[in-house]
């Protein structure tokens, strides 16, 4: 299937877009060679490929979920940006 200009020119007007006529033409020659590329893959014998490999076996992110000691209430809102009467002091939010 290859891209005519009256192609490049409806999909354009559908996305509001305003292409030069040298734009047009540079196009149509853009995509039919990413077809022509695409044609090319659909082509090659892969039933021998597994359908998905990895460069190493994949690991699971996750971590054991063990309880801590957390900081001191004081050590905490010493380390806050902003504090007062033992507390947080944020910004307002209305």
């Amino acid at each position: 299937m290859a891209v005519s200009t009256k192609d490049v020119i409806h999909v354009a007007r559908l996305a509001k877009i305003s292409f030069t006529g040298e734009e047009i033409e540079q196009l149509v020659k853009e995509l039919n060679s990413v077809l022509e590329y695409m044609e090319m893959i659909s082509k090659l014998d892969v039933g021998s490929i597994p359908p998905t490999s990895y460069v190493h076996k994949p690991v699971p992110h996750v971590r054991s979920d063990e309880p801590k000691p957390s900081l001191p209430e004081g050590e905490a809102i010493r380390l806050a940006p902003d504090s007062g009467k033992g507390c947080f002091k944020v910004p307002r939010v209305v």
